[in-house]
């Protein structure tokens, strides 16, 4: 990007946590823009803007599948279990 004097570079999509921004490979604060969109502020000259999108607690939405998927393997054997007793009664 090229600004003959300071500027904003506005991108018009949703502006959401997750966002990041690079200014010539130096982080640069996210802003909202006309207070749905995102944009970054770029001083005169000729600049490199990268922005990079990391989805916000993914980590955590993983572990609960995860957590949630266990219990649902659990509750299978259980019933399993429970169903083989019912059949063939009580082992020994």
């Amino acid at each position: 990007m090229e600004a003959r004097t300071p500027a904003a570079l506005v991108l018009n999509d949703a502006f959401y946590d997750g966002w990041s921004a690079t200014l010539d490979g130096q982080p640069t604060p996210v802003l909202p823009a006309n207070l749905a969109v995102r944009g970054v502020r770029v001083p005169a000259g000729t600049h490199r803007v990268s922005f990079t999108y990391r989805t916000p607690r993914l980590g955590l939405g993983a572990l609960l599948s995860l957590g949630t998927l266990g219990l649902l393997g659990l509750a299978v054997l259980v019933e399993r279990r429970r169903r083989a007793q019912a059949f063939f009664g009580p082992s020994r």
